[in-house]
């Protein structure tokens, strides 16, 4: 995916249908368990197993060689965002809850992506 004129473009529309709807899905969890809607600890297991591998479709389907440093770098933010804004006032719970549902699902895209990184590399 690329950003053009403030759209986001993808050449695989699939792969851009998987990838709008996993991080909605996953923004959507994370609200849901941060206002308590939601009780993790009923669907954690599921909730988890649906993001990662929705994570590895999106990393195997949708991350470019030319995205891949870039999707790697925005996967730590995210990844780092989820601790380091927890110790806002009064938001940093919810703000940590929800990042760390999107990292659920960005972290195995990122690990792909690292693998198909490392592997070329390897090859050349």
């Amino acid at each position: 995916m690329f950003l053009k004129g403030g759209v986001i473009m993808a050449k695989n529309t699939v792969g851009a249908m998987i990838a709008a709807i996993s991080v909605l899905v996953a923004l959507g969890i994370g609200i849901l368990e941060a206002t308590g809607i939601l009780d993790i600890s009923q669907y954690g297991a599921w909730v988890t197993i649906f993001l990662v591998v929705a994570g590895l479709i999106l990393g195997v389907v949708n991350i470019s060689t030319k995205e891949s440093v870039p999707f790697m770098v925005a996967t730590l933010v995210v990844a780092g965002g989820a601790t380091a804004l927890a110790v806002l006032p009064m938001v940093g719970e919810w703000v940590q809850i929800i990042f760390a549902r999107i990292a659920t699902l960005v972290v195995p895209a990122a690990i792909v992506v690292a693998l198909g990184v490392a592997f070329r590399n390897i090859k050349n």
